[in-house]
């Protein structure tokens, strides 16, 4: 979320946990963690200060493990996975006139955050009909445990991830793209194709200067840890 006062201040949304069905709540599972950064002087009054509170009653997830959240405007997020069922779930809020972190959050998101060129393209070429193999998907399996999550500008792609299936170790070869409308306020999952090095549970990010997305370690075919670097490339 969007830092305000001092530059050491902080702010983020925690949603989800680990656990059982049974161990976690329907509802009510969203969190934010706020505070300040020591200011790297030595002194007492810089020391780093932390508050955790429960997010109030007009926001609420479903319960959730190794999902993803990804901002797509500065007050919705979409969460995808994590769970057998009802594999996308968007969280929006009127956008607060105080800034301050507080029970009364929350405030405004960053956004936009690193975009992917490359599944910019993508989503353009799905609203414009230019994709002729991407289809609206209605499989739970669509948005896995641990998949990759890439943003670019109207959407997510979604990229492997480990499926709700205990006998088969490998990750899920499917790639998926949400694709969010701004005036309806509502998105639509497509399946986009297959995966050459499908992964799970890896590290990944978007290079903030140039939007290159890359994928780090995770398991792979059998469940075997991976320790290469990958690049998204479009082919």
């Amino acid at each position: 979320m969007k830092s305000v006062g001092s530059k050491n201040t902080f702010s983020a949304f925690i949603i989800g946990r680990e656990g059982s069905l049974r161990m976690q709540r329907r509802s009510g599972n969203i969190y934010l963690l706020y505070g300040n950064l020591p200011d790297g002087d030595g002194s007492s009054s810089g020391a780093a200060r932390y508050t955790y509170c429960e997010a109030s009653p007009q926001l609420s997830a479903s319960s959730r493990s190794y999902h993803s959240s990804t901002a797509i405007s500065t007050n919705t997020l979409v969460t995808l996975g994590g769970r057998s069922d009802r594999p996308v779930e968007l969280v929006s809020w009127s956008r607060s006139t105080d800034r301050r972190p507080s029970t009364d959050w929350p405030g405004e998101l960053v956004f936009p955050q690193g975009r992917c060129p490359l599944v910019s393209s993508l989503i353009h070429d799905i609203r414009s009909d230019k994709l002729s193999t991407a289809k609206p998907s209605s499989s739970n399996q669509s948005c896995s445990r641990g998949h990759a999550a890439i943003p670019g500008d109207g959407g997510v792609l979604v990229t492997g991830g480990d499926g709700f299936n205990a006998l088969v170790r490998d990750p899920l070869d499917s790639a998926y793209a949400f694709v969010y409308n701004d005036t309806e306020k509502k998105g639509v999952l497509y399946n986009v194709g297959k995966l050459l090095n499908p992964r799970a549970y890896a590290v990944y990010g978007v290079h903030d200067t140039d939007g290159t997305a890359w994928l780090y370690g995770g398991t792979g075919p059998g469940g075997k840890a991976q320790n290469t670097l990958l690049k998204l490339e479009r082919l």
